[in-house]
C-alpha cells in the first residue's frame, strides 16, 4: 500500500507509431475530453457506423460500397465496452487499409498480413479510446487511489478493466497486485 508520501511517476515508455501519432494528434486538433464520442469520430471521416446482430462469432466488420460508402458495422449483441472497442477497430481498417470497392465476403481465415492489419487495428482502438495523453494524466492524479485506480480510468475512458490493463502494461506502467 502507497502512503501520502509516495508517489509513483508515469513510466517514461511510450511507443511512438502511426496509430499512436494519429491518436495524438486527433485528441489534440479536437481539444475533448473523452471517453471518445464514437458516432463523431466515424462521421469526421465520412464512415457510416451502425448497430447489427451479426451473430454469436462475429464482432463486427467493415466494408465499401461500389460507390464508396464507407460502413462499419458492429455486433448489437456485444458488451457496450466491446462495441466501443470494435467500432474504432473498423473504422482502422477502413482509414489504413487499402480496401476496395467488393462484394461482401467474410474470410475468417488470417494470413501475416491479415495479422498485421488486425494488430495495427487494435492499436489504433487502444490509442483512440485510451490515448496516452490523458492515461499518463489521469494514472498521477489516481496515485492516492492504487486501489482503484484502473477501474476509475476504465470509467472514465468508456473501456472493460481489462482493456485498459492492457493498454497499461502496453505503455509501460507497473501494475498492482489488486490491478492485475
Amino acid at each position: 500500500m502507497m502512503d501520502e508520501h509516495h508517489h509513483e511517476e508515469s513510466p517514461q515508455h511510450y511507443i511512438e507509431s502511426a496509430t499512436e501519432r494519429f491518436a495524438d494528434d486527433y485528441w489534440e486538433v479536437s481539444d475533448l475530453t473523452p471517453p471518445l464520442d464514437i458516432q463523431n469520430f466515424s462521421y469526421k471521416f465520412g464512415i457510416i457506423l451502425r448497430r447489427e446482430y451479426l451473430g454469436l462469432r462475429l464482432s463486427g466488420l467493415c466494408f465499401v460500397t461500389p460507390n464508396n460508402n464507407r460502413y462499419a458495422i458492429v455486433n448489437s449483441l456485444e458488451h457496450p465496452h466491446r462495441q466501443r472497442f470494435v467500432s474504432i477497430h473498423e473504422c482502422a481498417h477502413l482509414l489504413f487499409d487499402d480496401l476496395t470497392p467488393v462484394e461482401l465476403k467474410l474470410d475468417l481465415q488470417h494470413d501475416k498480413r491479415q495479422c498485421k492489419l488486425e494488430r495495427r487495428a487494435d492499436q489504433l482502438s487502444a490509442a483512440m479510446l485510451m490515448p496516452y495523453q490523458w492515461v499518463r494524466r489521469w494514472w498521477d492524479e489516481l496515485a492516492t487511489n492504487p486501489q482503484c485506480r484502473v477501474y476509475i480510468m476504465a470509467e472514465r475512458f468508456g473501456v472493460s478493466k481489462q482493456a485498459m490493463r492492457i493498454r497499461l502494461r502496453e505503455l509501460g506502467y507497473k501494475l498492482d497486485k489488486w490491478d492485475r
